[in-house]
């Protein structure tokens, strides 16, 4: 299982506190950096698109194909090319339930990848 822990700032953002894999670290900072407070017009974007659609965001290239979305690290060094991977369906709920624990502003939102299954929960203490 992999994780990852974004902080919330004092300027009611979030920045990654640590991780412990790349791919859930690819994932928290596309969520914290390109995604944020604003999901919705990515999301419709995502929607419209059934076989193929391909962007660049801040952190982050998503490339959708056959209704597999890929993220890549545009900033990344790394030459093994590290991604996140899941389903048109499960990203959808992903920037969901961000977009719901942004709102709330929790102290840390922790990231867990185990699998195909990716949960986002929130933590005041």
């Amino acid at each position: 299982m992999s994780y990852a822990i974004l902080k919330l700032t004092n300027y009611n953002g979030y920045w990654l506190k640590s991780a412990n894999s790349a791919e859930a670290e690819i994932l928290a900072i596309f969520l914290e950096t390109d995604i944020g407070s604003n999901p919705f017009q990515l999301q419709e974007e995502i929607k419209k698109y059934h076989d193929w659609w391909y962007t660049y965001c801040d952190a982050s290239a998503i490339t959708l194909y056959n209704g597999t979305i890929t993220l890549q690290d545009i900033w990344s060094e790394e030459e093994d090319d590290a991604k996140f991977v899941t389903t048109k369906d499960k990203f959808i709920e992903i920037i969901d339930k961000w977009d719901e624990l942004y709102k709330q502003k929790p102290k840390e939102i922790i990231i867990t990848i185990d699998g195909d299954t990716v949960t986002l929960t929130g933590k005041n203490d």
